[in-house]
């Protein structure tokens, strides 16, 4: 079971810990987690703050990143404001619940081609305001609850018809006022 820092509070520098944390790590710029097996998963950013691009990286410590775990860079926590596009590695099979939550200037989401993406959990880029398109990587089986809720400029979400989409869950889409156009592949059995 994996076990982590919540309730952060950089200005203080205290952190509240709600279980005991085991394999919990923390170098430069992130906090991360190594899972049992030996790869990581971010959950936070601690670094300096980021204008611009934010490259997740695809190693750290030598060890493979594939998950952003839950609420890693959710509401403009920790320097994470002025984030205007994220790239995410190969490497990366899940983005946690809440990962980006309320990045309000969060405008583009850049998938690194032959994507291993599974996963786009619940409310992972819900409160994007900013955010016009998406292209989901052929590899994501599940679009979460609320995933991309109240991204109300979002316009068009392009799913590949041959994509691995078998589920779209509860209001994944809810209160996109902007969204015009959305595909939706025959491999999609469960919409919420």
């Amino acid at each position: 079971r994996q076990m982590c820092i919540r309730d952060r509070d950089k200005e203080l520098g205290t952190y509240i810990i709600s279980e005991i944390s085991v394999g919990l790590e923390i170098n430069s710029e992130y906090e991360y987690f190594v899972k049992s097996d030996n790869t990581v998963s971010i959950n936070a950013y601690i670094g300096n703050s980021i204008s611009g691009t934010l490259n997740i990286p695809s190693h750290i410590n030598g060890k493979m990143v594939t998950e952003i775990g839950d609420s890693a860079f959710a509401n403009n926590m920790y320097g994470n404001s002025m984030i205007t596009e994220v790239v995410i590695p190969n490497t990366v099979e899940i983005i946690g619940k809440s990962a980006f939550e309320n990045c309000t200037n969060l405008e583009s989401i850049i998938f690194s081609e032959k994507s291993v993406l599974k996963t786009i959990d619940d409310s992972a880029f819900s409160g994007c305001t900013n955010i016009f398109n998406i292209a989901i990587p052929m590899q994501v089986e599940k679009i979460g609850n609320y995933a991309f809720a109240n991204c109300t400029n979002l316009s068009e979400v392009v799913v590949p018809n041959d994509s691995c989409m078998s589920g779209i869950y509860q209001g994944a889409f809810y209160h996109c006022t902007g969204l015009r156009e959305i595909s939706i592949p025959d491999t999609v059995r469960e919409i919420g």
